[in-house]
C-alpha cells in the first residue's frame, strides 16, 4: 500500500501538490496614505484588479504587481511586507510613489500559452489582450512608463511575460523566481542528481515537480516556456531592463536557475540587475528595489 502511494505521488504528483495552493488566510494591514480600489473583470477567465494609490503622490508611471502562490490581487498594500518597506524607501528618498495595480487569475497561475482547462483561452494571451488594456482604464491615464514586479511565482509571470511578449513594459522586476534547472518530467534518478548538487530540498523538487506537470503538458511545452531559455535567445533591443533577486539560502532552487538566467542574459547582453541576497526565500534588497521601480 505504502509503495503503491509513493509511486502514485511520483508518477502524478500535480494531484498532490495543487491542492496545497488554495487562497492563503493571510490579511495584508494597510499602508498608511495608501488607498487600494478592487475590481472583479468577467474577462474570457475572469481576474481581479486591485489599484493602489499613494495620497498626493504626482506620478504618472504604472507598476504591475503579480503576486506569489496562494495570493491575490491586495497583496501589495500591506505594511508588513515587503512592499511596505518600499513604500517606507520611497518616502524615505522623497520619490513619488506610483500607481500599482495588484493582478490575479487567483492563487495559482501562469502566463503560458497553453490553456490549463480544456476550452479556456491561454493566461498569456488574455493578459495580453485583456488585463493590460483594463489595468489601464482602472487607472484612468497614460503610464509615462510602465514597470512589473512579482515575487515566487509572481516572478515567473514577470518573466513570461517580458521575455514572451517583448516590448510590453519598460523594466521587469523578478524576486525569487523558483527557477528550476531540471525538468518535471525527468525520471527519479535525474531528480536525485539535482537536490544533491542545489539547495533545493525534496519537499520543494516534488512541489515544483507537481507545478510544472499541472501547467504544462509536455517537457516540449516546459522548456518552451523555460525563462533560462528564453533569456538565451532574446534580443536585446527588445528586452526591457531586468532586476533579478534570490537568496542564496532559498530552498526552492532559486539560485541555481537563477545563475543561469544571469549567465544567459549576460551572454545576450541584456540590461540585467542582479541581486543574490544571503538569505531565503525572497530576501528582499529593499533599497535597489525601491530605486529600480521608480526612477
Amino acid at each position: 500500500m505504502l509503495l503503491s502511494c509513493v509511486l502514485g505521488a511520483w508518477s502524478f504528483p500535480e494531484l498532490f501538490v495543487v491542492p496545497l495552493s488554495g487562497p492563503s488566510d493571510w490579511e495584508p494591514v494597510p499602508i498608511a496614505g495608501v488607498q487600494t480600489e478592487c475590481s472583479e473583470v468577467a474577462g474570457s477567465v475572469p481576474f481581479t484588479l486591485c489599484v493602489h494609490r499613494t495620497a498626493e503622490s504626482s506620478s504618472r508611471d504604472l507598476v504591475i504587481h503579480l503576486h506569489g502562490r496562494r495570493g491575490n490581487a491586495t497583496w501589495w498594500n500591506d505594511r508588513e511586507y515587503y512592499t511596505g518597506e518600499v513604500h517606507a524607501e520611497w518616502a524615505r528618498v522623497g520619490t513619488p510613489a506610483p500607481v500599482v495595480v495588484g493582478v490575479s487569475f487567483g492563487p495559482l497561475w501562469l502566463l503560458t500559452d497553453e490553456n490549463v482547462e480544456e476550452g479556456s483561452p491561454a493566461l498569456l494571451d488574455v493578459f495580453d489582450q485583456e488585463v493590460v488594456p483594463a489595468i489601464e482604464r482602472a487607472i484612468g491615464f497614460e503610464p509615462r512608463q510602465r514597470i512589473v514586479v512579482g515575487e515566487s511565482m509572481g516572478a515567473v509571470n514577470a518573466l513570461l511575460l517580458v521575455l514572451r511578449r517583448p516590448g510590453r513594459v519598460d523594466r521587469a522586476a523578478a524576486l525569487c523566481p523558483p527557477l528550476s534547472t531540471g525538468s518535471p518530467f525527468v525520471g527519479f534518478v535525474e531528480t536525485s542528481a539535482l537536490v544533491a548538487e542545489s539547495s533545493t530540498t525534496w519537499q520543494r523538487a516534488f512541489m515544483l515537480r507537481g507545478l510544472g506537470r499541472h501547467f504544462f503538458r509536455s517537457e516540449a511545452a516546459w522548456h518552451r516556456h523555460n525563462p533560462v531559455r528564453l533569456a538565451a535567445a532574446a534580443r536585446p533591443e527588445q528586452t526591457p531592463s531586468l532586476y533579478l533577486l534570490c537568496g542564496r539560502r532559498d530552498d526552492w532552487g532559486c539560485m541555481e536557475g537563477s545563475l543561469a538566467l544571469v549567465e544567459a542574459a549576460r551572454g545576450r547582453n541584456l540590461a540585467l540587475d542582479w541581486h543574490p541576497r544571503d538569505g531565503g526565500h525572497c530576501d528582499v534588497d529593499v533599497p535597489s528595489l525601491a530605486r529600480f521601480l521608480a526612477r
